[in-house]
């Protein structure tokens, strides 16, 4: 049988943060959570012309 964490590419510990997770919201933790993106330096521009 093979060992869930090996079929789904990931550790045991993803494995189980999924499985135990109760809202999608839980998954989104981390240290990607509140990195600026390259969209974020050009907002105001993009803000305008979209207006």
């Amino acid at each position: 049988m093979l060992n869930p964490s090996t079929a789904l590419g990931g550790t045991w510990r993803t494995v189980k943060q999924f499985a135990n997770a109760e809202a999608l919201e839980e998954l989104f933790t981390g240290q990607w959570q509140n990195r600026t993106s390259v969209p974020d330096d050009d907002r105001p521009c993009l803000d305008a012309r979209r207006d």
